[in-house]
């Protein structure tokens, strides 16, 4: 089962435990709170902070748990509706899953250009492709032959 699975799975069982009901309104909605809550939950734990950029991966990535995708308008409007309850299945979930003490806080990574892209085959030290390798920039819209820098930061 894979991890996204999972924590889909972790997030349903948290909201049965804590007998969160939705409320009642008026008309029909298409998705139900629980699924746009493991939604923002999946959104946080992947590090999105962008909402048409999570969308746009799980649409290009589907998956069983995320069959059908609501609009970005809609996303929008219900996870700010949901944010309290999201805050608190969110810590649940991270005692659960027993990282709730990690001090890891940020990961993020960036290329680092070495050469350009179309003079990799004159330089000897690029001759070992299994350290380097091809990226593109999107700030300067160009191909580069480097490697990827990680960077995480704790307390």
């Amino acid at each position: 089962m894979p991890n996204l699975t999972k924590i889909v799975n972790l997030v349903g069982e948290i909201c049965k435990q804590s007998a969160f009901k939705e409320p009642r309104r008026s008309g029909k909605r298409e998705f139900s709170d629980l699924y746009v809550c493991q939604m923002v939950v999946v959104q946080n734990l992947k590090g999105y902070t962008n909402e048409s950029e999570f969308l746009r991966y799980l649409s290009n990535h589907p998956s069983k748990s995320f069959p059908k995708l609501p609009t970005q308008s809609c996303y929008n409007h219900r996870s700010k509706e949901l944010e309290q309850v999201i805050q608190a299945l969110t810590a649940k979930l991270l005692t659960k899953l027993k990282v709730h003490k990690t001090k890891i806080r940020i990961i993020d990574a960036t290329g680092v250009p070495v050469t350009k892209f179309y003079r990799r085959w004159k330089t000897k030290a690029f001759s070992n492709n299994n350290f380097f390798g091809v990226g593109y920039c999107h700030a300067k819209k160009e191909r580069y032959y480097g490697v990827k820098l990680t960077l995480i930061v704790s307390q």
